[in-house]
């Protein structure tokens, strides 16, 4: 996901492509990573609270 969010960078800084429809899809791909990061730190929290549960 971050290296496609890198390459997406490149086309808008270099102007390879139609950089406004590229910028859109860099904001896309950052948000999508952020999401699936948030989703990752949250599994991995909720396994360790089950094996060390709070009492």
């Amino acid at each position: 996901m971050r290296e496609s969010n890198y390459w997406l960078r490149v086309m808008v800084a270099t102007r390879l492509t139609g950089h406004e429809s590229v910028a859109h899809l860099v904001g896309e791909s950052s948000e999508l990573t952020a999401i699936l990061t948030t989703i990752v730190k949250n599994t991995i929290e909720n396994a360790r609270r089950q094996k060390n549960p709070v009492t």
